[in-house]
């Protein structure tokens, strides 16, 4: 009679088995592996989404900051009603033009 462990050399048998161990560990691994990169992926987004915030913000406050400024500036008044120190407030005075004097407004 013929026994299973006899058609096989021992020598293969361990071969077996160990090949075995090695391609469950190497799934394992592969296993691991890719939840890691799920979670590097999952973490490198976060960090890309929370700079796009910040630098829209960024660009929003700028943005706004200039709009500001620009309705500002048509907003004033190029001559400002007249006062104790209207040479001094006067926008054409502050821009430096040295020989522009500037106008005596009616007090109101």
């Amino acid at each position: 009679m013929i026994r299973p462990s006899n058609l096989l050399p021992r020598r293969t048998a361990w071969s077996i088995a160990l090949i075995s161990i090695l391609a469950a560990a190497v799934l394992f691994l592969a296993a691991l592996q890719y939840q890691w990169i799920g979670k590097l992926t999952e973490a490198e987004r976060e960090r890309l989404q929370a700079r796009l915030s910040t630098s829209v913000e960024l660009f929003r406050d700028s943005f706004n900051l200039e709009l500001t400024q620009l309705c500002n500036a048509f907003r004033r008044n190029l001559f400002p009603p007249a006062t104790e120190d209207a040479h001094v407030n006067c926008l054409v005075c502050r821009r430096g033009a040295a020989q522009v004097t500037c106008l005596d407004l009616p007090r109101q």
